[in-house]
């Protein structure tokens, strides 16, 4: 068994998509595989993603017909075969000692989640500063994604046997945007889950100023 999961799901992604597969194969530790589910694209993405795969076999695509994001993620859920899962989208990128970070946090600690620190560019290439989750309760974390707030899912890591004991999935039926789809998904798993953890220092290594736009950095320490 791998150590991570990472669970993309991509749909006409190919401006963007290489940031986000090389800041996975930059991560401090090397096992896990990385799950890019191509959501019936139609430019040259899965192109991209098939020139990676044939040299790193760690990277793995499946194609399917657009059925949204929440079905893409469900179909790299079945997949999965890591200890931990991380959902990442196709135009974002993670720090690059992230899972090291947080796996020894969840490990030490046995929590089913973790999460961190993000921050991301503007259209401008500007640095937003970093956007902190705090030491939040469950009850507070509920309340404001109920308000139509959250925090990235890139954010978060989970334990998979937690997720696959409780059968907890992205909701296909409901047509929502990527936002609202996380956001359902993150109350069905904080209505369950007693154990998690912010993991609240933030790295202070400067990202590379020509980030594309909108792209969530995400942050351990």
């Amino acid at each position: 068994m791998v150590k991570v999961s990472i669970i993309t799901p991509c749909y006409n992604a190919a401006l963007y998509i290489t940031r986000t597969i090389n800041s996975v194969q930059n991560q401090t530790i090397s096992d896990w595989e990385m799950i890019i589910v191509d959501d019936g694209s139609i430019d040259n993405s899965a192109d991209i993603v098939k020139d990676f795969a044939s040299k790193d076999a760690r990277i793995k695509l499946l194609q399917k017909e657009n059925g949204g994001s929440a079905s893409a993620r469900n179909r790299g859920l079945t997949l999965a075969q890591g200890e931990f899962i991380q959902f990442l989208d196709a135009d974002d990128i993670l720090d690059g000692s992230k899972f090291e970070k947080q796996i020894q946090l969840m490990e030490s600690n046995m929590l089913d989640v973790s999460y961190t620190d993000y921050s991301f560019f503007t259209s401008q290439n500007k640095l937003i500063p970093r956007l902190r989750g705090a030491f939040l309760s469950k009850t507070v974390l509920l309340t404001l994604w109920g308000l139509g707030s959250s925090i990235p899912p890139h954010c978060f890591l989970y334990s998979t046997s937690f997720l696959k004991k409780n059968k907890i999935v992205f909701d296909e039926a409901v047509k929502l945007d990527s936002r609202d789809e996380t956001t359902i998904f993150m109350r069905d798993f904080l209505k369950l889950g007693e154990k998690r953890q912010h993991q609240a220092e933030v790295d202070k290594r400067t990202a590379e100023s020509d980030t594309e736009d909108l792209m969530n950095i995400l942050y351990t320490s």
